[in-house]
Formats: structure tokens, C-alpha cells, sequence
């Protein structure tokens, strides 16, 4: 949290809407790194448990260009109870917050933004339900919106999660009116250069994981885990051999040339089911489940796997039938393959083009 908050200092964000994973660090986490870092956080909704008063002010006003442009924050008052502290910090009802701040800056701003910390769907509503906002930067689901949404004279842009893309909206104001509204998302991929001091800081941070949990490679075993492509190669070999041709095979790999593999984000993608049973939990635990092997795709119907194995032994087929009627796994779909190639992290994921580079 340190490191993100040490980013954003060095980004000049205008604003910054407080939201439940902030939250859970505590009040006197964020206030001392709010101090620190001149941090400008808003939230028209979290309430110091304390205080009974707003945790930081409600909106701001920015001059730009001769004009008041009121930014206010919201964040999401059900379903974060688990995150947040009810002894610290209570959330109340956005839209009400939001209905009363707005009658507040329409008296003196000319632009109004809400930073939405609602999700799409919250964020639809809250441009339906509160007249008056000209624009609402959505967040908390990672969603990604290329054009702008418009209800009324509301426009709703929401650039997806994890800083892969960079919300721009342009418009004109013509007698006191958002005039020509445009936006789209700018992808910040390997064309756009990186900050020197931003990629420094991300070393930093990398290095202190790793010293934290520093990796081990993966080596083998005496045993493994009857979910490990180890033993599924003694029956498939041609499929296996397949395999090992297909970037899945080499998934974890990537994580360590990036400095990555002790992110449990990207360990989710890159190893095999993790946090299932039978599947990968830590490297150090159960390295045969690194990479994206078979069972990531044949998705076993029970954690059992002896089941499936036993029928080898006793003739069964080589597609995981008996008598031609009993499956062992579920089958392969686009479903399958959208768990982890989402818009996050396959912009550009076709499923036939994508499925042709890995079918056996």
C-alpha cells in the first residue's frame, strides 16, 4: 500500500476516492501517508466511526482554464463489511451522498465529476438517479469501457482495473452546457514508454517481496500429485509432447522474468487449479503445479483423481470414458478459457484463433 500511495503522490493525481480496500489499512494508516504524501483524498460517504464526521472532505474544486470543475467521490456501501473496519469507518448510502453534494457545487462549479467507486452498474444508477453530474469516472469492477456510456447528459467511462488503460475524455463548454463529449481508453502497453521514477518504485517494491518470500525453483519429486501433467503424460504422451510446444507450458516462466512469481494476481493464471484441491499452493509446497498444464483446461468433476487413474488400470479409454457413458472431465468451452483470458489480461482474445494454437 506504501508503494501505491508513494506512486500516486508521484502521479499529481487531482483526486483520490477512497474505497474499501483502502480502507481496510485503517485510519491511521491513511492519515499518516496521507500527511506524507499530500495525498488528496475525498469521499462523500465513509464516516469516521470516532468523529461521527466525514474521514476526508467530500469534494474539491479545481480551477482550470478559468473554470470550477467539482470532483466529489462515492464508494460502495454493500457487500464491503468484511474489508472495512465497523469500528473505524462506516459507509453510508452513496446515492444520498451523492444527491447532496451535487446540489452543493452546482450552485458554484461549472463542470461536475463524480469518481464513482461503484461499479458499472452502480455507477448507471447513480448517473439515472442524481440529475446534475456531467461526468462519472467508474470503478471497482474491473469492466472495461471503451466509449463513453450516456444517460441524460451524464456520460459514464469506466477504464478497466490494475493501471492497463488510461481513461481520456474530451468535450467544450458552451454556455455553461458539456458541449461534444468524447473518451476512449488509451491501452498503456509496451508503445507507451515507462516513467523512469514509476519503474523504479515497482523495483523497489519487487525486490522487498521477494526478499519476504524469496522463490524457489521448481525441482522435482519423488512423488507427484496425481494432478500434475507428470501424470498425465504417462498415458497422453503425444498430447503432452503437444503441449510442451504451447506457450502454457511455459507460463511460469514469464511470472519469474518479471519479477512476479510471488504475486498470488498473476499465480492464479499461471499455475494449475490454483487454490483448488490438488492444485498449486505455493512453489515451495507443490512445484509440480507450476505452468498451465492439462488440468487448467480438462477440468476434473471430482477432486478424486485416483477415480479417473483406476480406470486406465482397469481398460478404460484414453478420452476418460468407461463403456462409453462416464466423463471424467468437464468439457472444454469458451467459458473455459475466458477465466483467465479476460479483458484484463487478453485484450485481443480470440477463442477459435486462441484454441487452434493449444488443441491437441
Amino acid at each position: 500500500m506504501r508503494y501505491l500511495l508513494e506512486g500516486m503522490a508521484m502521479l499529481e493525481y487531482d483526486a483520490i476516492n477512497l474505497a474499501e480496500k483502502d480502507l481496510q489499512y485503517g485510519r491511521e494508516f491513511l492519515r499518516n501517508l496521507q500527511e506524507e504524501y499530500d495525498l488528496p483524498f475525498i469521499s462523500a460517504n465513509v464516516y469516521d466511526r470516532a468523529t461521527n464526521e466525514l474521514f476526508a472532505p467530500a469534494f474539491l474544486i479545481k480551477h482550470v482554464n478559468g473554470k470550477k470543475v467539482g470532483i466529489f467521490g462515492v464508494t460502495l456501501a454493500q457487500g464491503v463489511q468484511r474489508l472495512v473496519n465497523p469500528d473505524e469507518f462506516e459507509v453510508r448510502d452513496p446515492l444520498a451522498a451523492a444527491e447532496q453534494v451535487v446540489q452543493a457545487l452546482e450552485q458554484e462549479c461549472d463542470v461536475i465529476v463524480a469518481l464513482a467507486h461503484l461499479g458499472l452498474k452502480g455507477a448507471l444508477e447513480l448517473a439515472e438517479k442524481v440529475p446534475g453530474i456531467d461526468i462519472v469516472i467508474s470503478g471497482h469492477h474491473g469492466t472495461h469501457v471503451r466509449q463513453p456510456h450516456r444517460i441524460g447528459n451524464t456520460a459514464i467511462m469506466q477504464p478497466g482495473s490494475k493501471g492497463k488503460y488510461l481513461g481520456l475524455v474530451e468535450f467544450a463548454l458552451q454556455n455553461g452546457q458539456v458541449q461534444n463529449l468524447t473518451g476512449k481508453t488509451v491501452a498503456l502497453n509496451d508503445r507507451i514508454p515507462d516513467d523512469p521514477r514509476l519503474a523504479e518504485l515497482v523495483r523497489r517494491y519487487d525486490d522487498e517481496v521477494l526478499l519476504a518470500f524469496p522463490l524457489e525453483s521448481p525441482k522435482a519429486k519423488t512423488r507427484f500429485s496425481l494432478a500434475s501433467e507428470r501424470a498425465c503424460r504417462r498415458c497422453h504422451p503425444s498430447e503432452h509432447q503437444q503441449w510442451r510446444s504451447t506457450l502454457h507450458s511455459h507460463a511460469w516462466e514469464t511470472l519469474v522474468q518479471k519479477k512476479q512469481a510471488h504475486n498470488p494476481e498473476c499465480q492464479t493464471c499461471h499455475t494449475t487449479l490454483f487454490g483448488q484441491p490438488n492444485g498449486f499452493v505455493t512453489l515451495k509446497e507443490n512445484p509440480d503445479m507450476v505452468n498451465v498444464q492439462c488440468l487448467a483446461c480438462h477440468r476434473p468433476k471430482s477432486p478424486d483423481l485416483t477415480v479417473h487413474s483406476n480406470r486406465f488400470r482397469r481398460g478404460g479409454s484414453a478420452n476418460g470414458k468407461t463403456n462409453g457413458t462416464v466423463k471424467d472431465f468437464l468439457e472444454i468451452t469458451e467459458e473455459t478459457c475466458v477465466t483467465c483470458h479476460n479483458e484484463d489480461n487478453s485484450p485481443h482474445f480470440d477463442y477459435e484463433s486462441f484454441l487452434a494454437k493449444v488443441k491437441h
